[in-house]
């Protein structure tokens, strides 16, 4: 009797440096310009608080991780381990420091998305970067746009993980042509199970990856 699965245990990761990681390109934007305005101009309220936005350069600390940091984690979500960086952030969006508070406080946030959606993360976006890469086919499942909280992303980014790797142990188990990437579906581990609307969505998005995998 084969040993079961454990459930869902991959998680996103970072391979090797900016430096010596191979740079990629945006496939597709959905960017725009924004819907509200950011002030540009250093800005102190009453209180003494400083609240307005700095663009963030590309020779930034925080512009190389991000950049590094989605690379890796789409080639991962793609069933690879590849080091790669993002030139830059797909076309019409902008990438700010938002500081705020009496002792200035920085926040990244990336704007430009049609959805209006204020990415504050790395793991807040790489599921709407995904989509991006995808040619935007299909819904896309950052918690912006497929809605629910950030935790619900990280399961739906937890799927598309496991049943990525599944592919990948389907494909060296047996031969490719009696391989049916829909028989993946359902053996997705039971913590991710707990949210069918998120393997639904998911398992949709990676069987193309799947069919490749296992038929290649």
């Amino acid at each position: 009797m084969p040993p079961k699965r454990k459930a869902a245990t991959h998680s996103l990761k970072l391979f090797g440096t900016p430096q010596s990681a191979v740079p990629v390109k945006f496939l597709s934007s959905d960017g725009i310009a924004p819907t509200r305005s950011f002030k540009t101009t250093p800005y102190r309220k009453r209180s003494g608080a400083w609240d307005y936005y700095k663009p963030i350069s590309p020779a930034e600390q925080a512009y190389r991780d991000w950049t590094h940091r989605l690379g890796n984690y789409l080639s991962a979500l793609e069933g690879q381990d590849a080091n790669t960086v993002f030139e830059s952030f797909p076309a019409d969006y902008m990438f700010y420091w938002h500081i705020t508070g009496t002792k200035p406080r920085y926040e990244p946030y990336l704007v430009g998305s049609a959805s209006g959606a204020v990415f504050r993360t790395v793991p807040e976006f790489v599921l709407h970067a995904r989509w991006l890469q995808q040619m935007q086919q299909g819904t896309c499942l950052c918690k912006y746009c497929a809605g629910g909280s950030q935790a619900d992303a990280s399961k739906r980014i937890a799927t598309i993980l496991d049943t990525m790797q599944m592919a990948i142990e389907e494909n060296e188990q047996k031969p490719a042509d009696t391989s049916d990437p829909w028989d993946l579906v359902d053996k997705i581990p039971s913590k991710v199970d707990r949210d069918p609307d998120a393997v639904e969505q998911a398992a949709t998005h990676v069987l193309l990856d799947v069919k490749v995998k296992t038929e290649g």
